[in-house]
């Protein structure tokens, strides 16, 4: 097996955790949690990352179309 492919199933079966994660997450835990930050809220951030990482490059990459603006920071802007 060739990097290239151990690489995309290592993403596959990460995102299948993930979505599996969500699936399963309880209602109060979704908008609620033990930190201020809500599993909905770290869920966004995580697809959103891979997403951008996964672009031929930074200038080629468009977020979905339903994306809210800087949804995907945690806090403040960095900027």
């Amino acid at each position: 097996m060739d990097v290239r492919t151990a690489l995309k199933t290592q993403y596959h079966a990460s995102l299948a955790m993930l979505r599996q994660a969500i699936e399963d997450c309880p209602d109060e835990s979704w908008v609620g949690g033990a930190r201020p930050i809500a599993f909905w809220h770290v869920a966004y951030h995580t697809l959103f990352f891979t997403h951008l990482y996964l672009a031929a490059d930074h200038a080629s990459f468009r977020a979905w179309p339903q994306h809210r603006e800087e949804y995907q920071f945690f806090d403040a802007v960095p900027w």
